[in-house]
């Protein structure tokens, strides 16, 4: 009986992280405004990309890690967006921002666009 609700009582701090996650929240936007974090460290998981350039330049986009001009300019910039509360943290209270990309798949393997998606990821850093 025991071990179940140990289970359950993971399984609902599992499902509310990711909903955290999914939706953006930040730590600092839930913090008062005298709390000063020294550290903000972001984690971006993605899935198998299997070749799809398009759609994987659009994830990274939305995460706020890339920016580019359009979908056939091949060159993307590899630098992470950070919200003005926590730009301001780093400017006066020198709180570290890192940005973790954990890619948890193929990034190539049956797609149309392989050598695209290598490309962006290892020649654009």
């Amino acid at each position: 009986m025991r071990l179940v609700a140990l289970l359950l009582l993971l399984l609902f701090f599992l499902l509310g992280s990711l909903v955290d996650v999914c939706y953006g929240e930040s730590r600092v936007r839930n913090a008062t405004d005298h709390t000063i974090p020294l550290e903000i460290h972001r984690i971006v998981a993605v899935g198998d990309v299997h070749g799809d350039t398009d759609n994987f330049r659009k994830i990274l986009s939305m995460a706020g890690l890339i920016s580019y001009s359009s979908n056939t300019d091949k060159n993307v910039i590899w630098k992470p967006m950070w919200n003005e509360r926590e730009i301001e943290l780093h400017k006066t209270h020198f709180t570290k921002l890192r940005t973790t990309l954990i890619q948890m798949g193929d990034l190539i393997d049956r797609g149309e666009d392989d050598l695209g998606v290598l490309e962006m990821t290892f020649f654009s850093l």
